[in-house]
């Protein structure tokens, strides 16, 4: 059974004998042989075997009939779960409401078809890649004139969905060929982040009036300041949390 549910498992992730074999620290005659039977990996192998392949040792030795389900993305979920409390709360203009139903519309769908597509595993990346990147950019530039409290939600949750992209790109099945794009990918990130941190703190220190109509003092700005100091701390924090969960898997592996 093994021999089976090995093959299925790889192809399903589009990994090559070669690239699996990487993975586990193995040579491709042995993925080979693992295949057609005529050997068997050992358990700590066929645990490390679990994880690349993203399922449960059990499915492997054919004592389980379906892959474990990998549950939709905790990040995504929270930035829609955000946006849609955000929604409820806030009272702002018919450009904005509409605005935000788009979103919600937009991460409901995301999140959908990672739930029921999971053979399809980067399909929706480009798709959350660029719902993150108008979040940003949109509450960067204070859109239709949406208010402090939506723009902090914005960037809050497009942070949540850029963490959730890179995220997804350091899976430890990841082709070798995507090394180099995914050490790119996150320093890229972290510039735009900067770069959004300083925009919005920018807008916050010269605009006199906000999208309400509301005319800023030095008090209210400084604890819009604030905000936008401790978004970008938990943001900071979540990071490096990622990096050394990904770290002390690598090491464990």
């Amino acid at each position: 059974m093994l021999t089976q549910t090995l093959r299925q498992s790889r192809q399903s992730l589009g990994l090559t004998q070669q690239q699996l074999a990487d993975q586990l620290f193995v040579s491709r005659q042995t993925v080979s042989s693992w295949e057609t039977g005529r050997n068997q990996p050992n358990l700590e192998t066929l645990a490390k075997m679990a994880e690349v392949l993203g399922v449960t040792t059990d499915f492997l030795l054919g004592r389980a009939t379906v892959k474990s389900r990998q549950l939709p993305s905790t990040l995504l979920a929270s930035s829609l779960s955000m946006m849609i409390c955000i929604q409820l709360v806030v009272a702002t203009t018919s450009p904005v409401l509409w605005f935000e139903d788009a979103l919600i519309v937009a991460l409901t769908i995301a999140l959908l078809h990672r739930h029921y597509q999971l053979e399809t595993r980067w399909s929706d990346l480009p798709v959350t890649a660029v719902i993150g990147g108008v979040l940003l950019v949109s509450s960067m530039t204070n859109l239709f004139g949406m208010g402090l409290a939506i723009q902090a939600t914005f960037i809050l949750a497009g942070a949540l969905i850029a963490a959730d992209v890179v995220s997804r790109l350091h899976t430890p099945h990841t082709p070798r060929r995507w090394q180099l794009l995914k050490a790119k990918g996150l320093w890229l990130g972290n510039i735009i982040g900067i770069m959004v941190i300083i925009g919005l703190s920018a807008l916050i220190i010269t605009q006199r009036v906000d999208g309400s109509g509301f005319v800023e003092t030095p008090a209210t700005k400084m604890l819009e300041l604030g905000i936008v100091g401790v978004i970008t701390v938990a943001v900071i924090i979540l990071e490096l949390i990622a990096v050394l969960i990904k770290h002390r898997i690598s090491h464990h592996g």
